[in-house]
């Protein structure tokens, strides 16, 4: 062996070993990456269908669209505008999602009044107050109650 074959491979071996280092900590680094991405983005937000229409009581708790909407929410007149006060969502789904729901006061066969609502993205087992507005007036009489949901995916 000569002179020159002593020296470089050592220095050879050297290099692949910090080489070998580098690759080693890279991986690492991409995997805690990627595990430090899954739980901080937390569940996703599947498309799911739409829920059908459900006739509800005023104040009474429901199930609807994925959610559960706690007792004693209730319909009010503020200047003459309709709105729902107290109305809260607790998501009961698997995955990422938001309440949103249309609240129709039906007279006979006709919608006389409707509210929409709609709260926070909201994780599964999380609750959620809902913000309600209308443009309609207060209606003078109204026989049923009607929730709809308002978005398909």
């Amino acid at each position: 062996m000569t002179e020159h074959d002593a020296t470089t491979t050592p220095r050879r071996r050297r290099k692949l070993r910090v080489f070998l280092g580098v690759l080693v900590v890279a991986a690492l680094v991409c995997a805690a990456v990627g595990v430090i991405y899954v739980n901080w983005s937390g569940p996703t937000r599947e498309p799911r269908a739409v829920a059908e229409p459900i006739s509800v009581t005023q104040g009474d708790p429901f199930a609807f669209g994925g959610f559960l909407y706690e007792a004693d929410w209730e319909l009010r007149g503020a200047g003459g505008t309709l709105t729902i006060s107290g109305l809260v969502a607790t998501n009961t789904g698997e995955s990422l999602y938001f309440p949103d729901i249309t609240v129709t006061l039906e007279q006979g066969s006709g919608a006389v009044a409707m509210i929409t609502c709609s709260g926070s993205t909201i994780k599964p087992g999380e609750s959620t107050f809902l913000q309600c507005r209308s443009d309609d007036d207060v209606p003078s009489e109204y026989d049923r109650l009607v929730v709809t949901d308002d978005h398909s995916s």
